[in-house]
């Protein structure tokens, strides 16, 4: 007969790979049909099942939760449309509170984030030997058809890079030992990403935790510049790149500023696509979306939800703080703030991993200060 502690153990040992499954299938929008949404709500309907979810969710959180679901439905109201996509963030407050009162999350998805990049990164190099292939896309619209940028499973090279960047924060929290085989593929593999954003904020990271890594890094860049400084600087200062960002805009100045009431910059546009109509009229007529949280948010939720964000990003930085733990405070403030300048990852999963990362590592760490 199986005792209760071998039962146990076996239903801690499902849970963890259902979890590390799911997980898995969350980061990998690029595989299409909307697997990762699909993989975040059978998460949580697993977390219902296998646990007591009630008891994770206290009268603050039920109240954060009902007022997300009220603004959204009433905006969804005042502009009769109704588009599944812009209740998102509910779910992913949902994962947030699924993740917080466990910290054994932050183990399973330090393994789950390194395998998940180990894959991404010799699919990478497969594609420089074999031809593109999934793992990557192409600069060649930017005159650099040589470079394979990494975008993984995913479907942006920003948000592969934010999945690297999670990892490297786990690992530098959770190990005593930096600079192991991991953390040289994981920076081999945000390389490969050639995304500025990101490769600003693994210097912000590095900075933080091994000044001798960032002079290293910088006297390294010093001495590949001086070979190879007009291929860098046609990279860095691609003014293609550059001027495609503010036309990316475009839409987002006439959907929301030039086509608008009061309530509507109150309430926002209840979507974060551009309408058929806006598109007939702006030059990225093949991108419908927005690629800017800021622009997303006021265009989707208006002001309201524009002030909520900030407001709620502050007291999660205020937190922080308090807990003492500044490393992490301006690492969430570059994530939050600066980062989201460049993508929208506040409809995609690794928005909410990242915030419920940081919650169990402040927590986690004061836990263990405080014994």
């Amino acid at each position: 007969m199986i005792s209760s502690i071998q039962t146990g153990r076996i239903n801690i040992l499902i849970h963890q790979s259902v979890t590390f499954l799911l997980l898995f299938l969350a980061l990998s929008a690029g595989l299409g049909m909307a697997i990762d949404k699909i993989a975040i709500l059978l998460l949580l309907f697993h977390v219902v099942i296998f646990f007591d979810f009630r008891n994770r969710l206290n009268q603050s959180k039920v109240l954060l939760i009902l007022v997300l679901f009220t603004f959204i439905l009433l905006t969804s109201i005042f502009n009769q449309t109704f588009r599944v996509m812009v209740f998102y963030p509910i779910f992913g407050m949902l994962l947030v509170f699924t993740f917080l009162e466990n910290k054994d999350y932050l183990g399973i998805l330090n393994k789950l984030l390194l395998y998940y990049i180990v894959i991404c990164f010799f699919g990478t190099i497969a594609a420089y030997i074999t031809g593109s292939n999934m793992f990557v896309t192409s600069l060649a619209d930017k005159g650099f058809p040589f470079i394979k940028p990494t975008i993984g499973l995913t479907t942006t090279v920003q948000t592969y890079g934010s999945i690297c960047m999670l990892w490297l924060i786990l690992h530098l929290n959770l190990k005593d030992k930096i600079f192991d085989l991991s953390f040289v593929l994981v920076s081999l593999a945000i390389f490969l990403t050639f995304n500025r954003s990101t490769y600003l904020f693994y210097l912000v990271v590095m900075s933080l935790y091994s000044r001798t890594f960032l002079f290293l890094i910088f006297f390294s860049f010093l001495a590949i510049y001086a070979v190879f400084f007009e291929n860098i600087n046609s990279f860095v200062f691609n003014q293609s790149s550059i001027t495609s960002r503010s036309e990316l805009l475009q839409g987002f100045y006439i959907s929301f500023w030039n086509e608008n009431s009061l309530t509507g910059y109150l309430l926002g546009k209840a979507d974060n696509f551009y309408s058929p109509l806006i598109m007939q009229q702006v030059k990225w007529d093949h991108r419908p979306d927005i690629e800017n949280l800021y622009a997303m948010l006021l265009h989707t939720y208006g002001f309201v939800g524009f002030l909520f964000y900030l407001s709620s990003m502050a007291v999660l930085l205020g937190y922080i703080f308090v807990r003492k733990n500044y490393k992490l405070f301006f690492i969430a403030g570059f994530y939050f703030f600066v980062t989201q300048y460049f993508t929208q990852e506040i409809v995609t999963n690794i928005f909410y991993l990242f915030l419920s990362v940081i919650l169990l590592i402040v927590n986690f760490k004061s836990e263990n200060t405080s014994n």
